[in-house]
């Protein structure tokens, strides 16, 4: 390809272009082939355009699995609804697309698109470093949430996860855990418990998130017993007094008979200047983003080795900070867009 710096890569939509017919995290009007990344709101928008006008609309199976949940079986008869298994190539006329595992949220993928002259263009959805596995491709479109060289973790991320199993296991031994989360972050924490040995019933706010727990298990990530918290049995827990966890949304009412006898963590998606601090006597806030910051985002790219990097300067984040600084320090051509 020639004038790379000159092609659109990402619209005044937000759709993420590569190749000549593939349009990720979007729908968009000129393109046959639409890729979403994984199953948060933000990065479904189309979707259903997307449905009823593309020739093919590509998830990974785990996605795909979790939209059927959470939207209905009708997508299953939807023939252009396209589940891949990840490092599968799918050939779409005179190009390849392949989705590649990122850690972010479960079924999250990396998309490459190998065009007909070989030039190999990637998207990397919303990632977090070093668990996942940097592409090697000629153009790379990167996440830029925390692309501003401020947004860089004091922190690391092991460290939180072992500060939250420690106070939960040392609550239950006293009294409940109730937990605000997210859509997603929930079931991961669920896994998380599970695998460091706290067994103990986990009560659901929404009764979609017993569904997306049966989905995570299905895909290999066991979350132990967890019930909708309108079921008799949950009700009986919450009778009782035995130790259990109450997992709800951040933003839903407040799900509790007797919300004093709690203690409270609120665990956050998104990285804050304070990752982990007491809000009173019996609450806790945890930061534990799923995101790349800042040096992450510089390491994957130093891994990949582009020609081109394409900052996202449609999303939240600070592109134009990321494409000033993969100038300066990787010595790469880098531009952000939309301008």
């Amino acid at each position: 390809m020639t004038g790379d710096n000159d092609e659109k890569y990402i619209d005044g939509n937000g759709a993420i272009l590569l190749g000549n017919h593939v349009a990720c995290d979007r729908y968009d009007t000129s393109r046959r082939v639409a890729v979403f990344t994984h199953f948060h709101k933000d990065h479904l928008k189309g979707f259903d355009n997307s449905l009823g006008r593309c020739e093919a609309v590509i998830v990974s199976r785990p996605t795909r699995d979790i939209l059927v949940a959470v939207k209905g079986k009708y997508l299953l008869e939807y023939s252009n609804l396209i589940a891949l298994d990840f490092n599968q190539r799918f050939r779409f006329e005179d190009e390849h697309i392949t989705l590649f595992p990122v850690q972010h949220i479960l079924g999250a993928a990396q998309v490459l698109v190998e065009t007909a002259d070989g030039t190999k263009m990637l998207y990397t959805g919303e990632f977090l470093w070093p668990n996942t596995t940097a592409v090697k491709a000629d153009i790379v479109v990167i996440d830029a949430t925390y692309g501003n060289p401020s947004s860089i973790r004091t922190v690391s991320r092991e460290s939180l996860e072992r500060r939250f199993l420690n106070i939960v296991s040392t609550t239950l031994k006293r009294r409940p855990v109730h937990i605000f989360t997210e859509r997603g972050k929930a079931q991961e924490l669920m896994n998380l418990l599970y695998s460091n040995g706290i067994h103990v019933p986990i009560l659901c706010g929404r009764e979609d998130d017993t569904a997306l727990a049966k989905i995570y298990e299905n895909h290999g990530f066991p979350v132990g017993e967890y019930l909708f918290i309108e079921d008799n049995k949950a009700i009986e827990i919450l009778k009782s007094g035995q130790p259990h966890l109450l997992i709800q949304h951040v933003g839903n009412p407040v799900i509790s008979y007797e919300p004093y006898k709690y203690l409270r963590i609120k665990v956050s998606a998104w990285d804050t200047p304070e990752p982990f601090y007491e809000k009173s006597r019996d609450s806790f806030v945890i930061a534990m983003s799923s995101h790349a910051d800042f040096c992450d985002l510089l390491l994957y790219l130093a891994y990949s080795d582009p020609r081109l990097v394409v900052t996202d300067n449609y999303r939240d984040g600070d592109a134009i900070a990321l494409a000033e600084h993969t100038r300066r320090r990787l010595g790469k051509e880098a531009i952000a867009q939309p301008m």
